[in-house]
């Protein structure tokens, strides 16, 4: 076949396009293949391309056209294919990260870690809210005040001494009269809609503080937690565990789970659990390929089956395995009634809520303890090998620190001899107890956080006992606070250096591990914080499309879906004009999505959830029918009746006045635009959509 450019197979795929457009197809019937040579002799490419072999040439364009077409088709099915699996396979080894920290966390402090997340989140909340609460104090304090007008009569004085005019004055002072009294109207209706909505920020500030002290008063009372531990083999007797299973996720990253079940505990009879965490040990034949960690849910286990699971990064469908489970750690606490707010494992890995087909994995042939014991050989012998070299390595230095000394013989009396081997052994007497003196003080720098000082001071030692070996240690001792302290970029650079230094390169892919779960925790915290900005607002409004965007790109992260649920497209801003010149009006909801107020009304709500009237600057107007659906068709208050029209996708379309005294009657009407800008439909007031939050519309 013949190779042709891009260019030139960019032109047969545009071709194919407009035969595809007018329903022509050349490879089937003859007529349509005449249809096409004459849509072919009208391009003047196909013509430059084909010359006199254009009739024929013309159906090899239309396949190459269609090949193409099907190619690019077929390419980006698979790079879409080939994302998903890349960004589900982040999602797992976020997962595994988190599954190892967990797993290292012993006793009382597994359970305070789950119990920390819950107050570092109501600890900032907490904040947010006094800003939101704070922004709404000022809000209301300046509609309060331009509700109180200006001097009208002083802006007519003035303009009557410039022009020496009274006549000019006093039209500038009742037009500034006018002007006045409608932004005292406006400021009034404000202060009124604000202070109908300080029961909202009254208990978002209550709930706030409440949530801080619950979340304090739980870690406290966890910390009080009795736990004892037993010997492993007796709390294994006591495990039922089931036959391991597992399955695969959309980033090909294996997930195993196995059923767990203990007996009944007390610690002085009081009601207690068994906590802790297993590790898959995954095999192919006889070379182990990866681990899972298996930790126990955050309740711990009692006689309740549990399913424990945990994800092999390191394992891939379609091959063979077979699974070997060890106890990492085994304790028995005392039971403990954690509050709703306080996540689980399933919070902190949506992945386990997922559905998944499992299939059974053999188990190895290996008890338990024998693995156990072949790994305790092994690290004894790694570190009967470390002591080794440790100890050839001091030799070494203390060999090429050695100094030959040649002693003359000197025609001295022998009381002179004693003299000078009596200053020698001084000297050196002296000089030791200044090396343990400056060994002391080195030690206590680096107990006091003065790494950098502690390193000079042990360099400044040189070989006198283990100062090399104990800037090392300052070093891992630097980097260990600086993971607490959370500046992981840092720790990962001190560790990386530290090279095989105890077990710094663990610490490296640990520290790595708490810097990704860092990252997603900080945006997702910001996207929930981005959900307390003031509501009503033009700041609101874009506060929570960001943090939708947010929890999009977090996909299933934590409770990411589920927030995404309680966010609803609804009218957010409206602009128009009026007599006194353009308005813009931002919409207010409450936690439930009810219209709390459009900038002209302030709606009311019976018990059913249904609006039963609105305020307006004239009044209370009562609602008087509604359609199927539950909205306002008319209205009435003391001086007109209105009624209400709608789209076919239920959205305010119109609202007609009528005066009860004239008869007269005056309409608005409304145009929309969608989240994007892209206008729907036209009015002379135009409403615009937008996102807002309601987790409590459909509870």
């Amino acid at each position: 076949m013949e190779q042709y450019s891009e260019k030139q197979l960019k032109i047969f795929q545009n071709f194919y396009e407009s035969c595809r457009k007018k329903e022509i197809d050349p490879t089937g019937s003859e007529a349509d293949k005449q249809r096409a040579l004459l849509l072919a002799q009208e391009n003047a490419d196909l013509v430059r391309i084909f010359g006199e072999k254009l009739d024929g040439g013309h159906v090899e364009a239309y396949r190459m056209g269609k090949q193409r077409i099907e190619e690019q088709a077929a390419a980006e099915k698979k790079a879409a294919k080939e994302a998903k699996i890349a960004e589900q396979r982040r999602i797992d080894e976020q997962a595994a990260a988190l599954e190892k920290a967990i797993s290292k966390l012993y006793g009382r402090d597994k359970r305070l870690f789950f119990l920390q997340q819950e107050l570092d989140a109501a600890l900032k909340n907490r904040k947010e809210v006094k800003g939101v609460v704070d922004r709404y104090v000022q809000r209301y304090e300046q509609a309060d005040k331009g509700s109180q007008g200006s001097s009208w009569g002083t802006m007519g004085g003035i303009a009557a001494g410039i022009t020496g005019s009274t006549a000019v004055g006093a039209v500038v002072a009742a037009d500034a009269m006018n002007k006045d009294t409608n932004t005292r109207a406006q400021n009034a209706a404000l202060k009124s809609d604000l202070l109908n909505q300080w029961p909202i920020y009254q208990s978002m500030q209550e709930n706030a503080e409440a949530r801080v002290k619950a979340a304090q008063a739980e870690i406290e009372k966890a910390k009080l937690s009795l736990m004892e531990e037993h010997p492993l083999a007796e709390l294994m007797d006591e495990i039922s565990l089931g036959k391991p299973q597992i399955a695969f996720t959309a980033g090909n990253t294996m997930l195993i789970q196995i059923e767990v079940s203990a007996k009944s505990y007390q610690i002085a009879e009081v009601p207690a659990v068994l906590d802790g965490c297993f590790i898959a040990e995954i095999y192919e034949k006889e070379q182990k390929v990866g681990e899972a960690f298996l930790n126990f849910p955050r309740d711990g286990i009692t006689t309740k089956q549990q399913i424990l699971k945990g994800h092999c990064l390191e394992a891939h469908p379609g091959v063979s395995y077979t699974v070997l489970i060890l106890p990492a750690a085994l304790w028995v606490i005392e039971k403990y009634k954690f509050s709703a707010e306080v996540p689980t494992l399933e919070k902190l890995i949506p992945t386990y809520s997922k559905k998944f087909t499992w299939k059974a994995i053999p188990t190895r042939n290996v008890s338990w303890q024998q693995r156990l014991e072949e790994l305790r050989l092994e690290s004894e012998r790694r570190a009967e090998e470390a002591r080794k070299t440790e100890e050839a390595r001091k030799a070494a230095a203390a060999e090429r620190a050695k100094k030959n000394k040649k002693i003359a013989m000197i025609a001295t009396p022998i009381v002179a001899i004693v003299v000078i081997a009596g200053a020698l052994i001084w000297n050196n007497l002296q000089k030791n107890q200044q090396n343990d003196s400056d060994y002391q003080r080195a030690i206590a720098l680096m107990e006091a956080g003065e790494y950098d000082a502690a390193i000079t001071a042990f360099e400044e030692l040189g070989d006198y006992k283990d100062s090399a070996e104990q800037i090392s240690n300052v070093r891992y001792t630097e980097a260990l606070e600086l993971v607490q302290e959370g500046r992981y970029e840092d720790a990962i650079s001190i560790f990386t250096e530290l090279g095989d230094y105890r077990d710094s390169a663990e610490q490296v892919e640990i520290t790595q591990e708490l810097q990704t779960e860092a990252e997603l925790l900080m945006q997702y915290q910001t996207a929930i914080d981005l959900l307390n900005t003031e509501p009503g607002t033009e700041q609101y409004y874009d506060a929570v499309s960001e943090s939708r965007e947010i929890l999009e790109d977090l996909g299933d992260y934590r409770d990411c879906e589920e927030l995404l649920k309680d966010f609803y497209l609804v009218t957010i801003r409206r602009t128009g004009n009026t007599n006194y010149g353009p308005f813009e009006y931002y919409y207010g909801y409450d936690s439930e999505g009810k219209l709390i107020g459009d900038g002209a009304r302030v709606y009311i709500y019976g018990d059913d959830g249904r609006v039963t009237g609105f305020r307006t600057s004239d009044g209370t107007a009562t609602v008087t029918s509604y359609d199927e659906n539950g909205r306002m068709l008319s209205a009435e208050d003391a001086y007109a009746v209105y009624t209400f029209n709608y789209d076919s996708d239920g959205r305010l379309i119109e609202i007609s006045r009528t005066s009860s005294y004239s008869g007269n009657t005056n309409r608005d009407t409304y145009g929309y635009t969608d989240e994007n800008g892209t206008v729907l439909s036209e009015g002379e007031q135009m409403c615009y959509l937008g996102w807002i939050y309601a987790p409590e519309k459909n509870k």
